[in-house]
């Protein structure tokens, strides 16, 4: 039996989640983070392709924000 780069990429989150807590009580993170870098190490393109995509919707976001006179956060700009 072998094992492959899907294998580890299914057990990372439960094999690595707990190394990523600053202080042990806090929450256990969903692996988003583990399986990012893990995305980054094996397919470096697609990761730096998902985090432009991200950075534009964020850019986008503050814009429409911004011409419907609120500021990020504000509920809508709501007195």
């Amino acid at each position: 039996m072998q094992v492959t780069t899907n294998d580890v990429a299914r057990v990372l989150g439960i094999c690595l989640n707990h190394r990523l807590r600053k202080d042990v009580m806090d929450d256990i993170d969903t692996g988003v983070k583990v399986a990012m870098a893990w995305r980054r190490i094996m397919d470096p393109a697609a990761a730096e392709k998902a985090d432009l995509a991200r950075k534009e919707a964020e850019q986008r976001a503050e814009k429409a924000a911004k011409a419907a006179g609120g500021k990020k956060g504000s509920w809508g700009g709501l007195p």
